[in-house]
């Protein structure tokens, strides 16, 4: 144990004896002797206690000046630590440390010496002499242990200071480089929550050096391109003054660096103003050079500010601008060097592009700039008036070659999208040009890429531009068979063909399905309309794309008087009729029939739908008048009033007008159509013709008619190329019976039906008049329906 360890240990002990007697009083004798004792006590154990620690000292061998020996090495290794490191950044940083660091290291080293505390000053080591007191040996030791918690922070502080220095030499040459000092401030010296880190603090200076150095040899070259372009100065003492700096800056000494090359840049001011107006010149006419080419165009991004970079230089007059020349120079030759180089990049992308192509032989060629380095040339120019030549003949070709390169770019990606269109136009038109693309550029590259990729099938004519396809228009045929929904009499289908550069038109007549054919047709994408030209039926069409010959079917839909009157209401009337209905009865029994000119207290704009919808509700029949009158009409009861009067009222081949019969007989006023449709489909005796009704017995067609229907067997069978529709048709009259069977007419005698006769017929061509049938075959444009009903007005014919 140490001496001071035991020492204290012994106080220790008398204090707890004197406090173990004090409290054995206290319980045996009480408090008041308790007191007696401690008082007595205290004089005699600082007495006792005195003699016994200086016994305990002695009996040990330690004595004072042990002691203060050993406190005076242990001052003395503390100090030997602060020696060693204070050594180390002295070496290491020998341009901080030489002014010192504040701290007055070496006055305490003196100190130390003069208490006995003697330290090397070549090793850091130390030995002691005649130890001075422990009082001085204890001063001594604050003032070491306060050195060696200052040492990192002063360091820390005067890298500061001479990051601050360097920076102050390095903005002395503002006119060479641009805030050559901002470089170095913005370095920040790190430090920690217990101070400042020697080792942080070297790192930060390190950093500051190399800044400086990179700064120095920035100014440096700057300073040695305007001295090697000036023929008036004195190269060889520009060059050792910038081998100066360099040298300096290498060595740390900045500031000696800074006034080197700033007594090299007095120099060529004093001795370079036609340097000044030489290289100034220079400058003016490659920026009046970059200023001419519309680089814009190719390089948006990589454009200079020429107008700007012109007139500072401009504004610059003596020699003492040339360093803030030699700036501009600088500047605007690495900006032009990187528009070559934009340039260059550009250029081998494209032919890249096209490289990796599926193009034809001969559509691309590649460019003889692809395999120049401009950039190259550009940049080993030795003075700024072959560098302005270089550049310009690098722009020139590289531009030129962009021009032609770029429109092969442009046709290959959108080629897709363009061949289509001529391969249509080839088709359709047998050719095509440029102005038919549908593009604003490169007409004639995107003709001559189909051309090459097509050489047998176009032939390309440079001089409009245009192709034109081998062997002319491609012509097809297209027929067109229109359909009615329901067969009845012949009637007239308008059938157009529409394309972009082809129309046609023409009608026909069926009573079920009619044909036409459009013959030459182009290649090309057609709309196909068949419109019937009969009351009851609508319209069809349909897109085709003709590449080839083309059949087209339509179907010509009926359209009802309830589609006509109900079109977008026939929802709505619906739900009103419910409420109507009564009205509508109870009139209808009233009147016997209803008409859309009737007052029924409602939307007028709804009657014709709700009369048509009431109608098909209650089994009545709904028809239009010529003006657009909806009627409303019994069926049953118009039969049975056609018939009364053909009984009762008419004689044989008597005749009554439509008009008088709907005035006298008729409870509704029916149109003309109406009144045939019955009288043709159910009564016998009653035939339509010339707007008047005629009674007619027809007792032999009702004995026979059906019979020679039924049985063909009784007609000879005749093999014929006439395929007209239907296959069988029966004509009755009183006198004839006419049957078309296998698509021949037959005639027949009422006694040959009575008495078949095999070889007795007639083919006969009813050429306008009941009179009129001939021994000659039938016309294979006429129909016999249409010829027989023409012939024969009021024929009774069954189907």
């Amino acid at each position: 144990m140490k001496s001071a360890t035991r020492t204290a240990a012994g106080l220790i002990g008398l204090v707890v004896f004197a406090g173990a007697v004090s409290a054995g009083v206290f319980v045996a004798v009480g408090s008041q002797w308790a007191v007696y004792a401690a008082v007595g006590m205290v004089p005699l154990l600082l007495i006792s206690g005195g003699v016994w620690i200086q016994q305990r000292v002695d009996s040990k061998g330690t004595d004072q000046t042990k002691y203060t020996r050993r406190r005076a090495r242990e001052v003395g290794e503390t100090f030997n630590d602060i020696w060693q490191t204070r050594q180390q950044l002295k070496q290491t940083y020998p341009t901080v440390i030489d002014n010192g660091l504040g701290l007055g290291i070496d006055s305490l080293q003196r100190d130390l010496q003069t208490a006995g505390i003697n330290v090397d000053t070549e090793t850091g080591a130390f030995s002691l002499g005649d130890v001075s007191d422990l009082e001085t040996i204890n001063s001594l030791s604050g003032r070491v242990d306060d050195t060696a918690d200052e040492l990192p922070a002063a360091f820390a502080k005067t890298v500061e200071d001479r990051l601050e220095t360097i920076a102050d030499s390095l903005d002395r040459l503002d006119t060479l480089v641009e805030d050559g000092g901002e470089a170095v401030r913005a370095i920040n010296v790190t430090t920690t929550n217990a101070g400042a880190e020697t080792t942080a603090a070297g790192e930060s200076l390190e950093a500051a050096r190399g800044q400086a150095i990179e700064t120095i040899d920035t100014a440096a070259e700057t300073i040695q391109s305007i001295a090697r372009t000036t023929d008036d100065v004195e190269i060889t003492t520009i060059e050792k003054e910038v081998e100066t700096a360099r040298e300096a800056a290498s060595n740390h000494q900045m500031t000696n660096a800074v006034t080197a090359l700033l007594r090299a840049r007095d120099a060529i001011k004093t001795e370079g103003e036609n340097t000044f107006r030489t290289n100034r010149e220079q400058l003016q006419s490659l920026l009046q050079t970059v200023d001419e080419y519309d680089i814009e165009q190719y390089l948006p991004d990589s454009t200079p500010d020429v107008t700007q970079r012109k007139q500072a230089v401009a504004e610059l007059d003596d020699a003492v601008d040339l360093s803030t020349l030699a700036m501009h120079r600088k500047k605007t030759r690495a900006q032009c060097t990187e528009i070559i180089d934009a340039l260059m990049t550009k250029l081998n992308s494209m032919d890249e592009e096209l490289a990796t192509a599926d193009i034809p032989n001969g559509f691309y060629t590649q460019p003889g700039a692809i395999e120049t380095d401009y950039l190259k040339q550009v940049q080993e120019s030795d003075n700024l008036r072959m560098f302005e030549q270089r550049w310009a003949t690098a722009v020139d070709a590289l531009t030129a070659a962009i021009d032609e390169v770029k429109p092969k770019v442009a046709v290959i990606s959108g080629y897709d999208q363009v061949e289509p269109v001529i391969e249509s136009a080839l088709q359709s038109d047998g050719q095509i040009t440029g102005d038919a693309l549908p593009v604003r550029n490169h007409e004639t590259q995107f003709l001559g890429l189909y051309y090459r990729s097509h050489p047998d099938q176009v032939t390309l004519n440079m001089d409009v531009p245009s192709l034109k396809r081998v062997g002319g228009t491609e012509t097809y045929t297209v027929t067109v068979a229109a359909r009615f929904e329901h067969g009845g009499p012949d009637r007239q289908i308008r059938i157009v063909l529409n394309g972009a550069d082809y129309d046609d038109e023409t009608t026909v007549e069926t009573p079920l399905v009619g044909t036409a054919t459009f013959n030459d047709v182009p290649f090309g994408e057609y709309t196909v309309t068949a419109v019937a030209a009969v009351d009851g039926f609508g319209s069809a069409e349909t897109e085709i794309s003709v590449s080839g010959d083309t059949d087209v079917s339509l179907s010509i839909p009926s359209i009802t008087l309830r589609d006509r009157v109900c079109d977008g209401i026939a929802e709505e009337a619906s739900a009103y009729l419910d409420d109507l209905a009564s009205r509508f009865s109870t009139r209808f029994d009233e009147a016997t029939y209803l008409s859309s000119e009737m007052s029924y207290q409602i939307d007028e704009s709804y009657v014709p739908c709700l009369l048509v919808l009431w109608a098909e509700r209650t089994d009545n029949t709904a028809t239009e008048n010529s003006d657009g009158t909806i009627i409303v009409y019994d069926s049953d009861r118009l039969q049975q009033e056609l018939t009364n009067v053909l009984r009762y009222n008419l004689d044989e081949s008597e005749t009554i007008s439509l008009d008088e019969l709907r005035e006298r007989f008729l409870s509704a006023p029916v149109p003309n159509n109406e009144i045939q449709s019955v009288v043709n489909t159910d009564i016998e005796n009653g035939i339509i013709s010339d707007g008047e009704l005629q009674k007619n017995e027809s007792w032999v067609c009702d004995e026979y008619r059906w019979k020679l229907y039924q049985d063909t067997s009784m007609i000879p069978t005749i093999t014929t190329t006439f395929t007209y529709a239907p296959s069988h048709v029966t004509i009755c009259t009183n006198e004839w019976i006419l049957t078309w069977t296998n698509h021949i007419w037959y005639q027949l005698s009422i006694d040959m039906i009575a008495n078949p006769i095999q070889d007795q017929f007639i083919i006969g061509h009813i050429n306008g008049s009941y009179e009129g049938i001939s021994r000659h075959g039938v016309n294979p444009d006429d129909g016999p329906i249409r010829l027989l009903q023409k012939a024969i007005p009021g024929i009774d014919i069954f189907t």
